[in-house]
């Protein structure tokens, strides 16, 4: 049994879905007048703007050439016909030739299409989207070598057509630029090269072609890789939790209300968390358990504040902010020097006014005794 019928169904209920999301989002930003100028000229709607956007939209394009292309559609009226491969669903009819060709190119276009799509599966991990966006920016610098090395291929390849010599890879200005790019791309036969000598001037040539553009641009276009990747390689990590941020927030956009808000309901941020066991924390955050043994801590790095829990009452001062800095424990001292001064300064004045208080009485008692002898006597 053939089920050849099987993928342009599959190829349609895929299609519309994309095809109505697409113009959705294309005649949102046109009735806002949303665009970007490319070259400062070139009005582009900003949901294009975005590669992965801009591949989805190709993408979809391809798949409605493909079902117009589509083999099967060409051999409805012919299905049980004299040739080879007839049957229900055939794709090997006459009329189906001339399709085979279109169809096979934009099917190779969009599985690869597909697979660029795919790599946004990569912000499941941060090492793989750190890697991803190193990639992307550094292809800025292969397409910069690329640039320099497609101009000495013209360059070279006009001075060798314009020397007009006999040998049939360089006749004329394609065939010198087409082996040029063989040369590069180092897949030149060495045979051929065995003929290049007999011509010195040629051959001169392409010795200085493959100097400076093997050795000269290669080398350089490696130190511009180094030096690309060292100036990302600090800040890559933060880009890349922007970059798995930007994708989250496009899903969620695309999701359905209902759906979200089941969602929402599901991951439960209306329950306070537990610090500890019995220690009620605050809404509004995903529990994860893990052993004790895992982060050993010695200090507290919960602060607690007394009072009330208005909203409207203003936040409490830190009292923790920069506990350990040296501003903080001179502070400290000074507190302690100041407090110890004033204890001293009170102990002393105690002990003078506990010395004057035992000097009178002492002298209020000579004399009560001096008098009390006086007294005596005199009887």
């Amino acid at each position: 049994m053939r089920f050849s019928f099987v993928e342009p169904l599959c190829i349609f209920f895929d299609f519309v879905p994309h095809l109505i999301y697409n113009i959705w989002q294309l005649v949102k930003d046109i009735r806002a007048r949303s665009f970007v100028f490319l070259w400062g000229t070139v009005p582009v709607p900003t949901y294009l703007y975005d590669p992965s956007h801009a591949a989805q939209v190709v993408v979809t394009i391809c798949m409605l050439l493909m079902l117009i292309q589509e083999p099967i559609f060409a051999c409805l009226g012919n299905m049980n016909g004299d040739f080879a491969g007839a049957g229900l669903f055939t794709t090997h009819c006459p009329q189906a030739e001339a399709r085979m060709d279109v169809y096979s190119v934009l099917s190779e276009i969009t599985v690869l299409l597909h697979w660029f799509l795919i790599t946004d599966l990569c912000i499941f991990s941060i090492r793989l989207c750190c890697y991803f966006l190193t990639c992307s920016r550094v292809l800025v610098e292969l397409l910069h070598y690329s640039i320099a090395v497609l101009f000495l291929i013209l360059a070279f390849s006009s001075a060798i057509g314009a020397y007009g010599p006999s040998l049939y890879d360089f006749d004329c200005i394609p065939e010198g630029a087409l082996s040029l790019f063989k040369i590069v791309l180092s897949i030149y036969e060495n045979q051929r090269f065995d003929a290049i000598r007999e011509e010195p001037q040629i051959y001169t040539l392409l010795a200085i072609f493959t100097l400076i553009s093997l050795i000269f641009l290669g080398s350089l276009l490696i130190a511009q890789i180094a030096g690309a990747f060292t100036k990302l390689y600090k800040d890559i990590e933060n880009y890349a939790v922007l970059f798995r941020a930007g994708i989250t927030v496009q899903t969620v956009r695309s999701a359905r209300p209902k759906r979200w808000a089941s969602f929402l309901a599901s991951l439960k941020f209306q329950e306070r968390i537990e610090f500890n066991e019995g220690d009620i924390g605050l809404t509004g955050g995903i529990q994860i358990l893990e052993p004790a043994t895992l982060n050993p801590t010695t200090d507290e790095i919960i602060h607690r504040y007394g009072g009330s829990t208005d909203a409207d009452n203003p936040w409490p001062e830190d009292e923790f902010k920069n506990q350990g800095s040296l501003e903080t424990r001179l502070k400290h001292l000074e507190k302690l020097v100041i407090r110890a001064t004033k204890a001293m300064i009170k102990g002393k004045k105690g002990a003078g006014d506990s010395e004057g208080h035992s000097l009178s009485l002492s002298g209020s008692l000579m004399e009560q005794s001096s008098g009390s002898s006086g007294y005596s006597q005199s009887q």
